[in-house]
């Protein structure tokens, strides 16, 4: 700092910057609660003790989420460099069993799966669209809409490449950033995302979303080029996907979406059986349904949505009665009898005295009555 305090002021930036600002943010609150602990017990704060560090995650949880100790720690890891300490936790014994503990005294909820807005549903909600398919007799808000929608899907995009929200610090998808071109023998609306989540080192990555040659109702092409050439506000130098002059947002793309499927009464439901909601990346989990349903192999599934390891299965959603359809097939050949497929609820019946018989000794007397499983769709 002596020597070249400007070179040392760079340096110090790229050890602060190097996140973005939401995660800074976050990990700001993570050093702030761990330097509250510390003040409050009269501890040393750096450079950080494994004790001190696991009676502070012990104190935290109880007020946060053990899913969420992880930005927690990663701020402490944060600041702690910052201070010049390095950070010399990694493998720390005392910290695994402090964490094994916690994680087996608080439980977290098995995580939501995304609803999946596929292929399938785009052709049960797009049709409640006033004009559709004719974009020159739908209303601006729907042509944008339709074609952000069949974009997203075709291009596996994630909610942060196509929508603007208030919280988010990516680059907007803008006009010059789509082009539609001859990919091969096809033609293809060629999305070029700035900077990639995955691949941020990237200055762009190019998403080619093919035309369809047998049924122009859903081509992104086709879509693509009869919403910009009609949107009086779109420019290249603009967000691509306008909404009343302003970039299409995630929540109006959310909401939107939403009520269409309520009017076509598609509803996905968790394990628990509770209603799920569309979220940012509905889209691109959409995309991997539809691909998986269609039987896309999955190198290309990763090549398409631009993955280089299995996160894509994160995407997946598997439906109960799929689930079920395997189950029966690993059971074929037993005593195992479903009930006749019906559209709504679906039950499978057998009697589990003469399912488990030949297991047990003959000794053994056993009276139960038949099981009836409800699954629901």
């Amino acid at each position: 700092m002596r020597s070249d305090p400007a070179l040392a002021q760079v340096v110090d930036q790229g050890f602060r910057e190097h996140n973005t600002v939401g995660t800074t943010s976050s990990y700001g609150t993570g050093a702030r609660d761990y330097a509250r602990f510390c003040t409050e017990r009269s501890l040393r704060m750096w450079p950080v003790d494994e004790i001190s560090y696991c009676g502070w995650l012990h104190v935290t949880t109880r007020r946060i989420k053990v899913a969420s100790l992880d930005m927690y720690m990663a701020g402490v890891r944060d600041a702690s460099i910052l201070e010049g300490h390095g950070w010399h936790m990694p493998g720390n014994e005392m910290v695994r069993r402090t964490m094994r503990f916690l994680k087996r005294k608080y439980p977290a909820a098995k995580k939501g799966k995304k609803v999946p807005v596929t292929v399938g549903v785009l052709g049960r909600i797009l049709p409640l669209l006033a004009g559709w398919p004719d974009m020159a007799t739908m209303t601006e808000d729907d042509r944008v809409f339709a074609s952000a929608s069949v974009c997203a899907v075709c291009g596996f995009l994630r909610g942060g490449e196509f929508l603007a929200s208030r919280k988010s610090t990516r680059a907007v998808l803008k006009g010059s950033d789509m082009a539609v071109r001859h990919v091969g023998t096809r033609r293809a609306l060629v999305v070029g995302v700035p900077q990639p989540k995955a691949r941020f080192w990237l200055e762009s990555e190019s998403v080619p979303c093919f035309e369809n040659v047998v049924d122009d109702t859903m081509c992104p092409v086709r879509l693509w080029e009869e919403y910009s050439s009609r949107c009086p506000a779109f420019k290249s130098s603009g967000p691509a996907f306008l909404l009343r002059g302003k970039a299409l947002s995630r929540d109006f793309m959310v909401q939107r979406t939403t009520g269409l499927m309520r009017l076509a009464n598609i509803a996905f439901v968790d394990h628990r059986g509770d209603t799920m909601d569309v979220r940012a990346a509905s889209w691109r989990s959409g995309a991997v349904c539809s691909a998986v349903k269609a039987g896309v192999s999955v190198p290309h599934i990763m090549a398409l949505g631009r993955w280089s390891s299995s996160a894509w299965e994160n995407y997946l959603l598997q439906a109960p009665m799929d689930l079920q359809g395997s189950a029966s097939s690993m059971w074929a050949g037993t005593s195992l009898q479903l009930a006749p497929a019906t559209s709504g609820l679906r039950v499978a019946e057998f009697d589990v005295g003469g399912f488990f018989a030949p297991f047990f000794a003959q000794s053994i007397n056993i009276d139960l009555s038949t099981l009836c499983i409800n699954v629901n769709e």
